[in-house]
C-alpha cells in the first residue's frame, strides 16, 4: 500500500508536534526563557541544544531540512518528497515575490528561487497590481502541481478533494479573507479524512498542515512576548489558523 511505512512513521513523529498544552505551558511561562524550555518536549528538542529564544527561525529551519533528508534516507522518492514540502517551499517563494515587487514581505533570494524560475519569470510577465494577486497566483501554482502529482501516482481521492477545492478557491477570487477561509477549510477537511486512512497522501499532508500550524504558534508566542504583550488577552493571535 503507497507510503504506508511513511504513514506510519509520521504518525509516531505527530505525537511530538507541540499541541495546545505546550503553547498554552509557552504563553503561561513568566520568562521566555522557560517559554523556550517547553521545546524539550515537542520534536524540536534534538535542535535546541547551545541555542536560546532568539534562535527560534533557525531551530524550525533546522528541523525542517532534517526532516527533508531523513525522507531521502528512508527512501520516499524525490517526486514525493518535492511535493509534500511543496506548499512550504511556494509560502516562502510568495514572500520573496511580495518584496521584490512590492515591499511586502521577506526578500531573500536562495535556491528556491533558482528551483521555480518559471514562477518568476511569470509573476513578472504578468505585472500584479497587488500582493494578494501574488498569492492568488501562487496558490493556483500550487493546486495545479498538486492536483498532476495525485492524478500521476494514481490517488483519485486526493486528486478529487483537491480539484473540489480549487473550485471553491476560483469563486473566492479576489477576496483573500473568503479564500483563506476556504483554505483553512480545506486543511480542517485533510485532517479529519486522515484519521480514516493508514496509508496514502492525505495523512502526510495532515501531518504537515500540524507542523505549519505548530510553527505559526510558536512564533506568534516568542514574537509577542519579545515586545511584552499579553497573548492571554489578545487570544486572536493564538486561535488564528494559518495559510499561505
Amino acid at each position: 500500500m503507497r507510503y504506508l511505512f511513511f504513514v506510519s512513521w509520521l504518525r509516531a513523529r505527530e505525537k511530538k508536534i507541540a499541541d495546545r498544552t505546550d503553547i498554552d505551558r509557552m504563553i503561561g511561562a513568566s520568562i521566555l526563557e522557560e517559554s523556550f524550555k517547553v521545546l524539550n518536549d515537542t520534536d524540536y528538542a534534538p535542535f535546541i541544544s547551545n541555542k536560546n529564544y532568539e534562535d527560534i527561525e533557525d531551530i524550525i529551519e533546522e528541523e525542517r531540512g532534517d526532516l527533508r533528508r531523513t525522507f531521502e534516507r528512508l527512501g520516499l522518492e524525490k517526486s514525493a518528497s518535492e511535493f509534500i514540502f511543496l506548499k512550504d517551499d511556494l509560502i516562502l517563494l510568495s514572500g520573496y515575490l511580495k518584496e521584490k515587487f512590492f515591499g511586502k514581505g521577506e526578500k531573500k533570494e536562495n535556491a528556491l528561487t533558482k528551483k521555480y524560475p518559471e514562477i518568476i519569470k511569470e509573476v513578472e510577465k504578468r505585472s500584479f497590481n497587488s500582493p494578494e494577486e501574488i498569492d492568488d497566483y501562487i496558490i493556483e501554482d500550487y493546486f495545479q502541481k498538486a492536483i498532476n502529482f495525485c492524478r500521476k501516482i494514481k490517488e483519485k481521492e486526493a486528486s478529487g478533494f483537491l480539484r473540489n477545492y480549487w473550485q471553491k478557491i476560483k469563486i473566492s477570487k479576489g477576496n483573500p479573507e473568503e479564500r483563506d477561509g476556504v483554505l483553512v477549510e480545506m486543511e480542517d477537511k485533510i485532517i479529519e479524512k486522515s484519521r480514516e486512512c493508514i496509508s496514502g497522501i492525505l495523512p502526510i499532508l495532515s501531518f504537515f498542515i500540524k507542523k505549519r500550524r505548530a510553527e505559526y504558534f510558536i512564533r506568534t508566542v516568542f514574537s509577542a512576548k519579545r515586545i511584552g504583550l499579553n497573548i492571554s488577552e489578545t487570544p486572536d493571535l493564538i486561535n488564528k489558523k494559518r495559510t499561505i
